[in-house]
């Protein structure tokens, strides 16, 4: 049987939603943190994904408890993915 596999994701915008989508169809990952500016819609996004174990992290909680709490979570699987996307 393979790992289990937590996540945090950063940011939700357009390359960020096809990041959750691919996410949510894996059986093996679980996202238990998405850091976003936009709080109303990261909420919204985790209401509508029916995600019950994911923490919304504002980017302005980055350098307080949350982010501690969520860098030392055991659960998360370092991995670091970087994309650009503009809309000009």
């Amino acid at each position: 049987m393979l790992e289990q596999i937590g996540v945090s994701l950063f940011g939700v915008g357009v390359a960020g939603m096809i990041h959750l989508l691919n996410l949510l169809h894996s059986a093996r990952a679980s996202v238990y943190y998405i850091v976003e500016r936009d709080l109303a819609r990261a909420m919204d996004i985790v209401q509508k994904c029916h995600l019950r174990d994911t923490t919304v992290v504002s980017v302005d909680d980055t350098t307080r408890a949350k982010f501690s709490r969520m860098t030392g979570d055991l659960r998360i699987f370092p991995v670091l993915q970087c994309d650009f996307t503009s809309t000009l």
